[in-house]
C-alpha cells in the first residue's frame, strides 16, 4: 500500500481515487457497483485533495444516507 501511497501523491491524488480509477477499489457500497453513475458530488469528494482518506469515507458515507433516504421516498 505504500508503493500505492506514493504514486497517487506523485499523481496529486488519493490513494483511494487512484484505485477507484484503476478499478480496484471496493467499499462495497458504491452507486457504481450498483449499476448506478457515479454523482458529480460523489466524485468532488473524492478528488478533494485536501481531505484524508478516513474525511472522504467519512463525507462519502453521510451523502450516501442523504441520497438514499431521498430516492426511497
Amino acid at each position: 500500500m505504500r508503493v500505492i501511497s506514493a504514486i497517487a501523491r506523485a499523481l496529486n491524488l488519493s490513494a483511494e481515487t487512484l484505485l477507484d480509477q484503476a478499478g480496484l477499489f471496493d467499499d462495497g457500497d458504491t452507486p457504481v457497483e450498483k449499476g448506478q453513475p457515479m454523482r458529480a458530488t460523489e466524485g468532488a469528494i473524492r478528488s478533494d485533495p485536501l481531505l484524508t482518506d478516513e474525511q472522504k469515507a467519512a463525507l462519502l458515507s453521510v451523502y450516501r444516507s442523504y441520497v438514499e433516504d431521498r430516492d426511497s421516498t
